[in-house]
């Protein structure tokens, strides 16, 4: 990690000095800013053609709105997405920022694919990603669905092919589990433990759909009284999908995370590492501090001398 100043005059010139060795810069300023500092895509490629840049930015670098100010929770209001994710009488939901990780998720598959192109085809690559268009890119259903007349509409913990389907208070404080019937089977086991159910074993989920209210109340009574993780279990038991609301504790005490080697060992604790296991390992560890590598960076890969870095230093390159 290295951490430059880029309004010194010093600094932008260690940033270019890179961008010459590498293989990827990934930068996500405000639309115009790496060009007017001298680091823009064509000023770097003409002194590292093989470099992969990439522009990542909340609506793209090209369109009427490109110049934008853009943050996660902007646009999950700008995809529509705030306003679907909630209960109809409720106002629009932000919540979690989720689309900055997927972004970052999704700005690794780009950037491996285009080392792939590279190393296969060669040429200049030009990469310019917009967070909108990666949101939208997860929304499809409820575009196509407006599309042919029939807009989405905030539904809260109901669905339009499960009844029922929702998430129900227990006895414990904010102990939740969240439930779901799947088809008639699943349907009769579930009024079979459910006493305020049993007449309705019957229902298909046609007859089900326009009593889903009072199937809702009939669960919650049941559900209300009871612990969350007990009544899982005796659901489990019956063959019912259900779950209980986990706490952030939870996870960390969590016996299955534990033994599938989920968590790295930090020093003051335990941080979420990959979520894959694959034949040849996988890296582990925690990231280095800003500016931690600065030394070894500019002396091993750019070849400063200890001099030369301690006058940077001095002339406030390094952030």
């Amino acid at each position: 990690s290295v951490v430059l100043d880029l309004k010194n005059a010093d600094a932008v010139g260690v940033a270019q000095a890179l961008a010459a060795k590498s293989d990827v810069l990934i930068e996500n300023f405000a639309t115009g800013v790496m060009d007017r500092l001298g680091l823009g895509a064509e000023a770097l490629q003409a002194t590292n053609p093989d470099l992969l840049y990439v522009s990542a930015s909340g609506l793209g670098r090209t369109g009427p709105e490109a110049h934008a100010v853009a943050y996660g929770t902007l646009l999950q209001c700008y995809a529509g997405f705030a306003g679907l994710n909630r209960h109809p009488d409720m106002p629009p939901r932000i919540g979690f920022a989720w689309l900055d990780p997927m972004c970052g998720l999704m700005l690794a598959f780009i950037v491996a694919a285009a080392l792939w192109h590279r190393q296969r085809a060669g040429g200049v690559a030009r990469i310019d990603f917009s967070m909108i268009e990666a949101m939208l890119w997860t929304m499809a259903e409820p575009l196509l669905a407006t599309q042919l007349e029939a807009p989405p509409q905030p539904q809260g913990n109901h669905s339009d092919r499960y009844v029922p389907h929702g998430v129900y208070r227990c006895v414990g404080k904010d102990d939740w589990i969240s439930l779901v019937v799947r088809g008639d089977e699943e349907w009769r086991k579930l009024c079979a433990i459910v006493p305020t159910l049993s007449s309705m074993a019957g229902f298909g989920f046609r007859d089900r759909v326009p009593r889903r209210a009072a199937i809702d109340d009939a669960l919650a009574t049941w559900l209300r009284p009871q612990i969350a993780r007990s009544a899982v279990t005796e659901l489990l038991h019956a063959g019912i999908p259900a779950a209980a609301l986990a706490t952030s504790r939870d996870l960390v005490d969590s016996d299955h995370l534990r033994e599938r080697g989920f968590w790295d060992t930090h020093d003051t604790g335990l941080l979420p590492g990959l979520p894959w296991r694959t034949s040849f390992g996988r890296s582990a560890g925690v990231a280095p501090e800003l500016g931690a590598d600065t030394d070894a960076v500019l002396g091993h890969v750019l070849g400063f001398s200890p001099a030369e870095i301690a006058a940077l230093r001095k002339s406030g390159a390094f952030g």
